[in-house]
This record gives C-alpha cells, sequence and structure tokens, in this order.
C-alpha cells in the first residue's frame, strides 16, 4: 500500500519549490513564556526521593536489576504515564507495548556545571524523545547531582497547536523532582513547507521568538504505529562522503554549535542582544572571555518522508519484512534582523531542499 501521490508527480513538485522566503511581522505571532535552564548558583544541593511534579513519572531501573550495583543510580523520567507503565511491564516480562512516536520531548544542558573558566552558557542543547535517562556513580566528583531538565509537550487540538512545557531539577541520586516553572503557550503558525512539515513561532520577549518545526510522516489508518523515524538511520549526505546523516534527528545549529534533537519537532530560541559598551583599552588585557555571541540566525536540517510504501518486502540480508520510505532532506533557516529605525525586529523564515531523492528500507 502506497501513501501520499505518486513519485513522478512528486518530482515535478519538488522542481518548482527550490527556495522560499517568508518575513514575518512580530506583532502577529502569539505572546508566550520561555524557560531558560536555571544557573548554577540556583541548583538544588539536594531533593527528597518522595518529591515530585504533577504530570511527571519516575522509574527507578534499579528495582528490576538482578544484582544492582553498588553506588550505582539509574531512573527513567516519562511524561506518559502510559508509557511508563509499559516500560516498567518491559522490564518485568520482557514483552515491549508498541506506542506510536512519542509528543514529549526532553531537555538538558551538556554545559551545566562545568568550571566557570570554560565560559560555556547554560543552553538547552542535549535532547531525547519521550524518555530522559537520569545517571549517577558513586566516587564521581565531576558531573552534577542535581541537574535542570525541560520537558515540552505537543498538544493538538480545537485545530490550535500549544505546546506545554514544564521545567525542573532532578536528583540524579535520589530521583527526587522539584518544579522550577511550567507554561503552557499557543503558536502561530508561519510557514507550511511541505506536507507534514510546518513551522510555528512564538513571541517571547520585545526582540525575542522561538520558532518551533514539527515533521509528520505519511500514515495509514489501519497501521497508525508504523512510524519510519522511528526506524531510521545514517545515510552519506551532501559531498563530503564521510559526513554521516542521520534521517531520524533534526541537526541544528544556532550560534555556531550544532546539535541533533530526534524528537518529533525542534524548538530553536532566538534573541537579539543588546550590543555591549566600548571596554577601555587599559583593560582589555584583564577582560572575562567575551559572552556567547547573538542568537540572531539558526538553521536545521532534516529528512522529510515525501511517500510510504507500506508493503513489506523480505530483506534476506537481516531476515526480516522491511517497508520503503522515499524521502529528501531539507533545510529551514531562522532569522531575526535588527531595525535601524529602532522599531521591533523582523523575523524570517526560509526553506530549501538540499539533498537529492532517496529510497530507504526501514
Amino acid at each position: 500500500m502506497r501513501i501520499s501521490t505518486c513519485i513522478w508527480a512528486l518530482a515535478a513538485t519538488l522542481a518548482t519549490a527550490s527556495v522560499s522566503a517568508e518575513p514575518l511581522a512580530l506583532a502577529t505571532l502569539a505572546t508566550g513564556t520561555s524557560l531558560p535552564p536555571q544557573p548554577v548558583s540556583a541548583q538544588p544541593f539536594f531533593i527528597g526521593a518522595g518529591q515530585a511534579v504533577a504530570g511527571l513519572r519516575l522509574v527507578n531501573m534499579q528495582r528490576f536489576a538482578r544484582q544492582p550495583a553498588p553506588g550505582y543510580h539509574e531512573y527513567m523520567l516519562f511524561s506518559d504515564a502510559a508509557r511508563a507503565r509499559g516500560f516498567e511491564a518491559q522490564l518485568k516480562s520482557g514483552e515491549e507495548t508498541t506506542f506510536s512516536r512519542s509528543e514529549s520531548c526532553f531537555a538538558t544542558s551538556s554545559g551545566f556545571g562545568l568550571p566557570k573558566e570554560m565560559n560555556r552558557a547554560v543552553e538547552w542543547d542535549t535532547f531525547m524523545p519521550d524518555r530522559l535517562s537520569l545517571q549517577s556513580y558513586a566516587g564521581d566528583n565531576t558531573s552534577p547531582k542535581v541537574i535542570p531538565v525541560r520537558v515540552e509537550r505537543w498538544i493538538e487540538a480545537d485545530g490550535k497547536v500549544r505546546v506545554e512545557t514544564t521545567e525542573v531539577w532532578a536528583d540524579t541520586r535520589s530521583g527526587g523532582i522539584k518544579l522550577v516553572a511550567h507554561a503552557e503557550n499557543e503558536l502561530t503558525r508561519v510557514a507550511s513547507p511541505f506536507a507534514g512539515v510546518a513551522v510555528y513561532a512564538l513571541r517571547t520577549g520585545p526582540a525575542a521568538v522561538s520558532f518551533f518545526v514539527r515533521r509528520d510522516s505519511p500514515r495509514n489508518p489501519a497501521q497508525p504505529d508504523v512510524d519510519p523515524f522511528s526506524h531510521l538511520s545514517f545515510v552519506r549526505f551532501g559531498l563530503n562522503r564521510t559526513n554521516a546523516f542521520d534521517l531520524n534527528a533534526f541537526r541544528t545549529s544556532v550560534a555556531g554549535e550544532v546539535h541533533p534533537n530526534p524528537c518529533a519537532f525542534e524548538h530553536v530560541e532566538l534573541e537579539i542582544r543588546p550590543d555591549a559598551p566600548p571596554v577601555a583599552a587599559e583593560k582589555t588585557k584583564d577582560a572575562s572571555p567575551p559572552p556567547t555571541p547573538p542568537r540572531e540566525m539558526a538553521n536545521s536540517v532534516f529528512a522529510v518522508v515525501l511517500d510510504l510504501d507500506l508493503e513489506p518486502v523480505k530483506d534476506p540480508a537481516v531476515d526480516r519484512e522491511r517497508r520503503t520510505a522515499q524521502l529528501r532532506a531539507m533545510q529551514v533557516n531562522f532569522g531575526l534582523t535588527r531595525s535601524p529605525s529602532g522599531e521591533a525586529p523582523l523575523p524570517t523564515v526560509s526553506y530549501r531542499w538540499v539533498d537529492r531523492l532517496r529510497a530507504v528500507q526501514f
């Protein structure tokens, strides 16, 4: 069974949609709140095991280990009680419960707890769909024991799209969770690059915008859990044969740094920061390292499923049935342009195809 249209028709459509750009008016975007990671100075020393946050569910992995390692702690943090129960059942009996792709995205900061002399900003830059693993080892004095965690849940209802965001402190030793903040924001749809791909925006300050990119593959109502993104792996991408591209993840570049995100959606935050005042010449020698660069531009590259063939094909190499997806890589660019007249900055979105059409089995 084939979903979507025929490949020859798709090729004709894609040839005409090379590059598109859409300038936006900041005042037309929905207004909401963005939750940045808490600073190290606000970190709790310890959170008790009995402390929890509504809507989050913790699974203690050591309870199901045959021989728990002394001094080792591991927890799985979920935002869906049914998924947490299914995971516990799998640990007990080995039977896996099948779920559709998760609508929750967990984030934490790789720079949290690093030495101050490294001058790294605390930003959300490590992402996991569906669940987050919390681990700690006795004798490890380099990793923080209490970390910031952000949970974003995608909600579509009544013709509107909202993102529910919860920020917490999570203790990797006890599994205790402490609420920091909670927000629910309605998003404004600002671009539709292709069927199954949509870009949304949210104004989070006088010169700050959050962009969200959502991608979905074609689905068959009779097989709603068949989602190629959960099974796709790496391919060679671009002219560099050593450049492995993860088809399951967004690859986003912000302020000179690239991070992967395997969630169902990507969240990019841009902000125009005021220019720093000039530094006196006699103070430049002892000046501290420069702050992080302004986050006024970003781009995200990801695979788009154009066509899905659900008729299984026997693959003797792996001794199992496989399905075929036709896909192509897309790049979405985000910008926040300064206004020379002092008016509100101008957010922009542009997008283009960046690779050839591919047929991939999963």
